[in-house]
């Protein structure tokens, strides 16, 4: 929940805004405590709901998506107040460096809305607005933005954070920002607008402040600070004035701006035209979670911007937790590593497709990434928890392990509870919230225990009820997909109980070594819950064989995924790797080094904790382990008819059941 008051020393208006939400929900309002310019004194509160997919602003949209293939997307929308019937198609690159989205009017036939977005910058066209441009440029560890309008005015900022966020959130975000002058009927007045917002929950509390001052009708400054769990601060100055400056400025309205880095602007307007000057304007408040955008005839455009930004997440700190992990190689390895480049991805699925080089599969590009399938021809390594994920509380693997064979030891499989037990966020991915299903409800219990993660809650109470080891106290686990693969697949192998592992067409390089009835209970995903009534009701009248492949599983992760082999994986990898290069890689000119001190030294808190647990404190004087041939074709062939055959012998089973 988001709470926050705007007071204008001008008109002595104190406006305040309510936002709520959910993992698959959303609700806002906002409300003004008195009209500033003529006698209308009663104009309602705004609001929007959001469920899902669908949006309602307060008597004016309807939206809902619709996903044509993985990279291009269309909205269709419904303004009921004007009858106006509208579609956004929406398009981006394959690695995400540009976007393009536009809005049509259907009735009449008018493109009202274009976006195009780029690594460094965006151009917009607003009908009615005309053309906004922003650029932006990395300086001394914050952004230099430059941002223009035309007709209107020019804006140069400048946003300074002084230590990268380590919240294991997704953040997605329009940076835009409005500084509004204020005039009087007799003349320009100086103006200012001060803004507090305390945030409550949720993956940033802490509290905003920011005062907005127009010097006059042709310049103004902003400056703010944010004290949260990253700290920032902002300034920026604008100059010129703007066309939609000067509305907001006849009718006596003072537009806030907000936090550089997590506001777009959305404000409701009738048929395209700003409310007239001799009528009170009513507005959204500033708030992290709010919209505002003037002089398009539907709210709309806003709303399925940032619907299309939250579909382009992004884990924050993975490309450091990289870097780390190579330090960690070097250490171990020291002269062995050999020189390379390397082109490394930190989101989740793989991007390179297989039938893009189907003629050619050598001019694939080599995309190193932490999972894959068998459409894409990404190079799988090693996820960054084997080193820890000190944002969520996971130390190194190898202090991991100990702590869940001693829980192992406490609480023995015959021990546990019948169930089959799953904790993780549901909202990650549309899979997980079908397993939720399989909850016990209406009279059916599937034999599933299944709880919802919320991390916000879990850093606020430190992680007390987020305790791996404290996780094995069932005799099933489930392994389900994320995003694509998810970390949490090694921990669940080693609490000694059966896993049962929901089939998933994404592999990780612990994944690849698993071999359906020897490790783990193979779980069809189209019948969720009837297979995993049917695997926990086979293992309790079938004890001893359910411990023996519970056993095997954790047997494995704990030999074939221990930190040496890990290493090796790694070395040899990266060795092959550096055969194919047909050039000697060199050392730009004004590259960065890193190193274990220099990563470590700044760490603070728990992310220090996992550094020192998982440093390498000694060079191998031996050789990693020796490198195995791959599979003859024979031998693959071999390998997948036994999985299938176990796969079949499983879909019997669920029939005679069914039948």
């Amino acid at each position: 929940m988001n709470l926050s008051a705007t007071y204008d020393s001008r008109t002595n208006d104190v406006e305040s805004s309510v936002v709520a939400r959910g993992d698959l929900w959303r609700a806002e309002a906002s409300h003004s405590s008195a009209a500033t310019g003529g006698g209308d004194g009663g104009a309602p509160p705004l609001f929007l709901v959001q469920l899902g997919p669908v949006l309602f602003v307060r008597d004016t949209t309807l939206l809902f998506p619709v996903h044509l293939s993985k990279r291009h997307l269309i909205w269709y929308g419904f303004e009921r107040k004007n009858g106006v019937h509208s579609v956004c198609p929406a398009y981006w690159s394959a690695h995400r460096r540009w976007f393009f989205m536009s809005m049509i009017c259907l009735n009449p036939f008018t493109c009202s809305f274009m976006d195009m977005q780029f690594p460094n910058g965006q151009l917009r066209y607003v009908a009615g607005d005309g053309f906004t441009t922003r650029a932006f440029l990395p300086l001394c560890r914050g952004i230099f933005q430059a941002h223009a309008k035309f007709p209107g005015e020019k804006k140069l900022s400048y946003s300074f954070k002084p230590e990268a966020s380590s919240l294991p959130f997704r953040i997605a975000a329009l940076s835009t920002y409005n500084v509004i002058s204020v005039a009087s009927r007799t003349g320009v007045e100086e103006a200012s607008l001060q803004c507090i917002c305390p945030t409550f929950g949720g993956s940033r509390p802490g509290l905003s402040m920011e005062l907005i001052h127009s010097l006059n009708e042709n310049a103004g400054v902003v400056c703010g600070y944010s004290h949260t769990a990253s700290p920032s601060a902002y300034a920026s100055i604008s100059i010129g004035r703007s066309k939609l400056n000067g509305s907001a400025a006849s009718s006596g309205q003072a537009d806030g701006g907000g936090d550089a880095g997590e506001r777009a602007a959305l404000a409701p307007v009738e048929n395209g035209v700003p409310p007239p000057s001799n009528k009170a304007g009513r507005r959204w408040p500033p708030s992290p979670a709010v919209l505002r955008m003037r002089g398009v005839g539907s709210v709309m455009v806003g709303v399925v911007f940032l619907a299309l930004l939250i579909l382009i997440p992004r884990w924050l700190g993975l490309d450091a937790s990289f870097l780390r992990d190579s330090t960690m190689l070097m250490r171990r390895y020291a002269g062995r590593v050999p020189d390379v480049d390397i082109m490394f991805a930190c989101d989740d699925p793989g991007q390179v497709r297989a039938a893009d080089f189907a003629a050619a599969p050598a001019d694939a590009p080599p995309v190193f990434r932490y999972c894959k399938d068998k459409t894409t021809l990404d190079v799988v390594f090693p996820d960054w928890s084997f080193w820890g994920w000190p944002e969520v509380n996971i130390g190194a693997w190898p202090g991991m392990l100990e702590a869940v064979r001693r829980e192992n030891e406490r609480v023995r499989w015959p021990e546990r509870e019948p169930f089959a037990f799953w904790k993780g966020n549901p909202g990650v991915a549309r899979i997980r919230g079908e397993l939720m299903k399989c909850n016990p409800s209406n009279g059916k219990d599937w034999n599933a225990r299944l709880f919802t993660q919320d991390w916000n809650h879990a850093i606020q109470n430190g992680f007390k009820d987020s305790s791996i080891p404290k996780q094995c106290l069932h005799r099933y686990k489930i392994y389900i997909e994320g995003n694509a693969w998810s970390v949490s697949e090694k921990y669940i192998l080693a609490c000694d109980s059966p896993v049962l592992f929901v089939t998933t067409p994404y592999q990780d390089i612990l994944s690849r070594g698993l071999v359906a009835g020897e490790h783990y209970w193979p779980i069809n995903r189209t019948r969720m819950c009837g297979s995993i009534k049917l695997a926990v009701d086979w293992g309790n009248a079938h004890p001893a064989a359910a411990r023996r492949i519970g056993e095997r599983g954790s047997r494995f992760v704990r030999e074939q995924m221990s930190m040496d082999y890990v290493y090796d994986y790694m070395l040899h990898l990266l060795t092959e790797y550096g055969k194919l290069l047909r050039y000697r890689p060199a050392v730009p000119e004004k590259a960065v080094e890193i190193c274990a001190a220099s990563m470590a030294c700044p760490a603070k808190g728990r992310r220090r904790e996992c550094m020192d647990e998982s440093v390498e404190e000694f060079v191998a004087g031996f050789e990693p382990c020796a490198l195995p041939p791959p599979f003859t074709e024979e031998e693959a062939r071999e390998i997948a008819a036994r999985e299938e055959k176990v796969l079949r012998r499983v879909e019997k089973m669920e029939e005679n059941i069914a039948s």
